[in-house]
């Protein structure tokens, strides 16, 4: 695991992918399109009906919509956000009322062991600021776990590091 089998850098919109073996579950990263922030009350009632659905006993509060400049309307995805117990709660929903993720924010230390790993590996200097655990359904109806990390790095640039709860992939972007 320590060896990387497959290095795959694509420079989009600023994100960088690196793979880890041979998994062909690797989740396609898509470029960032422009986000615009809304009231929850003016997110379609079918988006956040996916979104309640998806995590029950959400306080909604607001959401934002990415459309991604220039592609057909498949590509709109709503981030829908709340509260459930303190704790940070988002669903994607994308236009088609599919959801692309829903995430979490967590502590920092309740990250799984492959993932802290990998970040001592890769990135010894790295300081984690904000962690949410990220579940993305696949293409085949399994559920792919992603780890989003966001901090900086010795050199004080802060960069987002996204990881595979076993730790063979993960996705960098520079903020």
């Amino acid at each position: 695991m320590t060896k990387l089998t497959l290095l795959m850098l694509v420079a989009l919109a600023g994100t960088y992918a690196v793979a880890r073996g041979d998994d062909e579950k690797a989740v396609e990263e898509t470029p960032r399109g422009q986000n615009k922030r809304i009231k929850i009350d003016e997110v379609p009632t079918k988006f956040l009906e996916v979104a309640k659905k998806a995590l029950l006993g959400v306080e909604w509060t607001h959401a934002e919509v990415n459309h991604d400049s220039g592609t057909h309307e498949s590509l709109t995805v709503y981030e829908i956000t709340g509260t459930k117990g303190g704790t940070e709660m988002e669903v994607d929903v994308r236009a088609d009322g599919s959801v692309e993720e829903v995430e979490e924010t967590i502590d920092p230390k309740a990250v799984p062991r492959p993932v802290r790993d990998l970040l001592d590996g890769e990135f010894p200097d790295f300081k984690v600021q904000k962690a949410e655990k990220s579940t993305r359904p696949y293409r085949d109806g399994s559920k792919v776990v992603w780890y989003e990390l966001k901090g900086t790095t010795k050199a004080d640039a802060t960069i987002d590091v996204e990881v595979t709860e076993d730790g063979k992939y993960y996705v960098i972007e520079a903020d």
